[in-house]
């Protein structure tokens, strides 16, 4: 038994493999036969989100080390005190990089 499926912008009934997701702007996901993606120029369905990296940060008020994405467009803040004025990106510290610190 095949599934079948209908597209959202024609909606005409195809096979549920023919039926891909794309986005729609602020309205979310949209599920379009291959016709429909033919005639909007859609080449490319959703992919999946590449993860961004998210740096290690440190809170000096409490002691709090925690991971935040920067280009999530967040204001960056402690999440356990809420404190943004002693939040501080964390550096590793190694004993090569204590030494080269002393040296200069």
């Amino acid at each position: 038994m095949v599934k079948e499926r209908e597209c959202e912008k024609c909606g005409k009934v195809v096979p549920s493999s023919d039926v891909k997701l794309v986005f729609r702007g602020k309205g979310g996901l949209m599920a379009l036969c291959s016709e429909c993606r033919s005639k909007i120029g859609v080449e490319h369905p959703v992919k999946a989100k590449v993860k961004s990296e998210k740096k290690t940060y440190y809170c000096a008020k409490c002691r709090y080390k925690f991971k935040f994405d920067a280009e999530s467009g967040a204001k960056l803040h402690c999440p356990f005190c809420g404190d943004t004025h002693y939040v501080t990106e964390h550096e590793v510290l190694t004993s090569e990089s204590l030494l080269r610190t002393v040296d200069k």
